[in-house]
């Protein structure tokens, strides 16, 4: 298994200010999400949209981004929230569209900084050892 070309490498690189960065901006997010979690009872979440007139789609797409990227909000009531709001068809498509903002935002994080700090903190070689366990059955690296 040989190691990423030289213009790859480039385009891995992911310097410690990077994330140091990273670090803050995630330990913000989860400070924030156990800080403002009270705060997302289904009440108050319908009343925040139903009082945001227009802006209410835009709330729940946000509120959908935002429990994919912070763990700590519930994410099982802002799809049934949404249908109850906006009906079976409209509804949906918002929660599907948070979702998918939300794991394209995911995906960006793990996929600019995923390999190259994984590199950082383990080495490259017992990394190199970890996918050649795989052997090409990432799916393994899921079962807990």
């Amino acid at each position: 298994m040989s190691g990423p070309g030289p213009e790859e490498q480039r385009r891995l690189r992911f310097s410690w200010s990077q994330g140091v960065l990273l670090a803050i901006v995630i330990a913000a997010l989860v400070w924030l999400g156990i800080a403002l979690a009270p705060m997302f009872s289904r009440e108050r979440v319908e009343t925040l949209v139903r009082g945001a007139g227009e802006w209410g789609p835009l709330i729940l797409v946000g509120l959908q981004v935002a429990q994919i990227l912070v763990a700590p909000i519930p994410g099982v009531f802002v799809p049934i929230l949404a249908g109850i709001l906006y009906g079976p068809i409209v509804g949906p498509l918002l929660a599907s569209t948070g979702t998918v903002l939300g794991s394209a935002a995911a995906y960006t994080i793990g996929w600019r900084a995923g390999r190259p700090l994984l590199e950082r903190w383990v080495g490259r070689d017992r990394l190199e050892r970890a996918h050649a366990l795989l052997g090409g059955k990432r799916w393994l690296a899921l079962i807990p």
